[in-house]
């Protein structure tokens, strides 16, 4: 069955019956008061460290009655290596666009340096609304001609 997951029948089910799916999860103790301690740095170690620790881990809990600690220990470390490979990705685009900033910033330094604003200081009237940027449609080409919308006269 998937990870985390165990199938069964009910006694009274005949052969053609669906199983029956249920996640497993680790839960408290019977009688237990609810005073929960933070897991230790040698568990956690376990849990989050190599692969030979973590499986051998994973033996010593297999051997115990309750599979749904085996189960939850699975699910924290597929958690834990998901959350690992995210945090890179975040990192990578992160110096990525840190790298984008330094070099648009290298640009304008070399734009400064030559003087760039005195040189095209004949354009200073331009509009600058992102709609003359892109350019006008080419309805609008026509409107701006003198020839109206959609083929009719201004």
């Amino acid at each position: 069955m998937a990870e985390g997951q165990i199938t069964g029948f009910a006694a009274d089910d005949n052969q053609y019956a669906d199983p029956y799916i249920a996640e497993l999860l680790a839960t408290p103790k019977p009688g237990q008061t609810n005073d929960t301690q933070p897991l230790p740095a040698w568990l956690r170690g376990l849990l989050e460290g190599p692969a030979s620790s973590y499986l051998t881990l994973c033996n010593g809990i297999a051997a115990l009655p309750n599979w749904g600690l085996l189960a939850e220990v699975e699910r924290y470390r597929r958690h834990d290596e998901e959350a690992e490979c995210l945090c890179t990705k975040l990192c990578l685009v992160e110096r990525q666009v840190d790298s984008e900033d330094l070099m648009r910033r290298q640009c304008e330094g070399r734009l400064k340096g030559a003087r760039f604003p005195v040189a095209v200081h004949h354009l200073c009237h331009l509009n600058t609304d992102p709609w003359w940027i892109r350019g006008p449609s080419v309805a609008e080409q026509h409107i701006l001609q003198g020839r109206g919308g959609r083929g009719r006269p201004a």
